[in-house]
C-alpha cells in the first residue's frame, strides 16, 4: 500500500478498513491454486520524509473471509432474476 501513516494506530485503522480486500485477495488465491492461504500481509511502503516501510497481518483471515464469502453470496442472491408474473 502507498497510504501515508502517522502511528500505529492510524496504520490500524487502515488495516482495518483494507481488511475485506485482503481477505478477497485470499478467498481468489485459494480457490485459484485449491490450497490453503494462511496469511494475508499488507506492506506499507515508506515514504519520502523518512517513514519506514512496514508489514501488517490480516489477524483474523479465516473470519475475514467467511464475511467476505457472505457479502458475496448476498450479493449473488441479489441479482437472481426477477419473478415472471
Amino acid at each position: 500500500k502507498t497510504d501515508a501513516f502517522t502511528d500505529d494506530a492510524d496504520l490500524d485503522a487502515k488495516v482495518a478498513r483494507y481488511r475485506h480486500q485482503g481477505a478477497a485477495y485470499a478467498l481468489a488465491l485459494g480457490r485459484a491454486t485449491g490450497r490453503p492461504v494462511h496469511r494475508m500481509v499488507f506492506c506499507f511502503v515508506g515514504g519520502p520524509d523518512g517513514t519506514p516501510a512496514v508489514e501488517r497481518r490480516v489477524d483474523d483471515l479465516d473470519a475475514a473471509v467467511a464475511e467476505v464469502e457472505a457479502l458475496l453470496a448476498a450479493q449473488v442472491t441479489g441479482l437472481a432474476r426477477p419473478d415472471a408474473d
